[in-house]
């Protein structure tokens, strides 16, 4: 929380925690944030949750179920809450929500998360061209 408010303090917005995450990594996706890099880990220690195989086969069972791209628990508190949640309905554990999506998140980088199933009609595609929106 310290860091949104020094943000909103320095930008003179209002933005919640959600919306500077996502400027962030959007910002990092397009290399316009800077690499931390293995030497920025000095004098901090992460905190470690390890998974079994059985939670693991659970976190990807609810990615294929939700269709939900595993960025998308990390930038909406909604989702995360609803990732958490069914993450402990189906393991009796409960893990923070950023934990369970850099977990997924994680996965889906090494390539063992399933593709998710494409949109199947226009309307679950959003607008196609850019003249609708003014529409």
């Amino acid at each position: 929380m310290g860091l949104v408010n020094a943000w909103n303090n320095f930008t003179g917005r209002n933005e919640s925690a959600p919306d500077v995450l996502h400027y962030m990594v959007t910002k990092r996706k397009k290399s316009k944030w800077e690499r931390l890099g293995r030497g920025a880990r000095d004098g901090f220690t992460p905190t470690s949750i390890h998974f079994t195989e059985e939670e693991y086969k659970h976190l990807d069972s609810i990615h294929e179920e939700l269709q939900i791209a595993s960025d998308n628990f990390a930038l909406n508190s909604e989702l995360a809450d609803k990732l958490q949640h069914e993450f402990a309905r189906r393991t009796n554990r409960i893990v923070p929500p950023m934990i369970l999506a850099a977990a997924m998140i994680r996965r889906r980088k090494a390539g063992e998360l399933a593709t998710l199933k494409p949109k199947t009609d226009d309307k679950a595609l959003g607008f196609s061209d850019i003249d609708q929106v003014a529409k």
